[in-house]
């Protein structure tokens, strides 16, 4: 049983669906501490051909002590509103934007109150419209502890696998 794991990230990128399909199970990794600056609550979208950052504005009171799920969206700005016209500017011309803007126009009509939630709800679309069979976990419903190399061991060991999948920053796990 092949195992990957990584962070919720806002609008995956290629590589992290990759990731996710060459695994048979793959854990988000949703109940580990926040990073500033992470791809958790922004990424990059092409806008004018140029790689911008859309950020999802987060409450900051204590965030870095908080895990993943934990994060909560600060909707004081229409942050929403952005994100979509940036969609609808840059990609409307693309050749899947139609069958896509639906979804969107929908994410960005709610109001979401966790990071985890949209990203969440981002991942569920992409991997149904691939028609992806990985079975996908979320590691707060796992009841498993430890830091970096000892939780992926535990994780490892209580889901039965025999391959994990590390990505470019699997070297620092010794």
């Amino acid at each position: 049983m092949i195992l990957s794991a990584h962070q919720p990230a806002y609008i995956p990128w290629a590589g992290f669906i990759h990731k996710i399909l060459s695994s048979e199970i793959f854990v988000i990794l949703d109940n580990i501490q926040f990073e500033k600056n992470s791809f958790i609550n922004r990424n990059h979208l092409l806008i004018n051909n140029e790689p911008k950052l859309l950020t999802i504005p987060i409450e900051i009171k204590n965030h870095l002590k908080l895990n993943i799920k934990d994060i909560k969206i600060s909707n004081q700005t229409n942050w929403r509103r952005k994100h979509l016209q940036s969609i609808h500017l840059n990609y409307s011309k693309s050749p899947f934007y139609k069958k896509h803007i639906s979804f969107f126009e929908k994410i960005y009509s709610e109001k979401w109150y966790h990071i985890c939630e949209i990203n969440i709800e981002i991942l569920n679309y992409i991997l149904e419209d691939i028609k992806s069979d990985t079975k996908i976990i979320k590691m707060s419903e796992l009841e498993i502890e430890g830091n970096k190399t000892q939780l992926l061991v535990n994780l490892y060991k209580k889901l039965g696998c025999n391959s994990f999948i590390f990505g470019k920053n699997g070297i620092d796990y010794a």
